[in-house]
């Protein structure tokens, strides 16, 4: 993911979650972590051989600390 992230850094002030989200064609790699894996093989059990296709997109998801719930539970305010 540095090549993604060097590129398209997240603001400086962000902080929790970030997301990517790009067009699978251009990511194979990312791609091949599901398809090639056994949680895709897993997947089409449930719901039958041949039934599911590779996505058309894929997202990398980030946590960037610190997390904002964690500030509050240190200042001593409810997290929920």
């Amino acid at each position: 993911m540095p090549v993604l992230t060097g590129r398209e850094p997240p603001d400086p002030g962000v902080r929790g979650p970030h997301h990517y989200f790009r067009p699978a064609a251009r990511w194979p790699a990312l791609t091949a972590l599901l398809t090639e894996s056994p949680a895709f093989g897993l997947a089409e059990e449930l719901t039958g051989p041949g039934t599911l296709e590779p996505p058309d997109q894929v997202q990398v998801a980030l946590s960037i600390p610190p997390f904002p719930s964690q500030s509050r539970s240190r200042a001593g305010l409810a997290t929920w």
